[in-house]
């Protein structure tokens, strides 16, 4: 267990920090890995009241404040949601994926964006069919959502998603190509 005067001032001093970091244009994927890190860490100590749930709360926070069309924002905090589901329990990770194939299905865009990213970074360092059976339909809806930056989200999803399990998502893919004509670019 971490001490819990670490915790505190990591929560208070750099925790803040890191935050305006993650909405950061400049931010580049080196920088984004090594946050990645350390959002995993944080979740790997489960403290109380800074751990699961406030990571991801402060996360979709986050998403939420940014512009729609700052898609840097959703890529950014959806890789750092990924880590800390990557870095809790299994129970915890499950329950997650579930949290955000629902909210890939919510009204606001924002919240579309950050779960879309979320799952497509989460399966993209795993095979996130362990965690769920929705994963393949939320992307699918998300596809044919009305809103651009929602359909390059799904987009984005579902070609990190593949990487994580090849050979169930290409099949996936291929069988969709075929079946939706008009979403083939998506899937591309």
């Amino acid at each position: 267990n971490a001490n819990p005067q670490v915790v505190s001032h990591v929560k208070k001093s750099v925790f803040p920090r890191v935050e305006k970091l993650l909405l950061s244009p400049l931010l580049d994927k080196t920088s984004v890995g090594a946050v990645h890190e350390f959002f995993k860490q944080l979740a790997m100590l489960e403290s109380k009241g800074f751990g699961f749930a406030f990571l991801t709360g402060a996360l979709a926070s986050l998403s939420d404040s940014a512009d729609e069309k700052s898609i840097h924002v959703f890529e950014n905090t959806g890789s750092c949601a990924a880590a800390v589901l990557l870095g809790t329990s299994q129970d915890n990770a499950v329950k997650g994926v579930k949290k955000f194939c629902k909210g890939a299905g919510a009204k606001s865009v924002k919240t579309v964006l950050y779960c879309l990213y979320t799952l497509g970074e989460m399966g993209r360092r795993t095979d996130i069919s362990e965690y769920g059976k929705d994963i393949e339909n939320v992307i699918v809806e998300a596809l044919n959502h009305e809103n651009a930056e929602v359909r390059k989200g799904a987009s984005y999803s579902i070609g990190s998603i593949a990487i994580g399990n090849l050979s169930k998502y290409l099949s996936f893919i291929l069988n969709h190509m075929k079946s939706n004509p008009n979403l083939q670019y998506l899937l591309l």
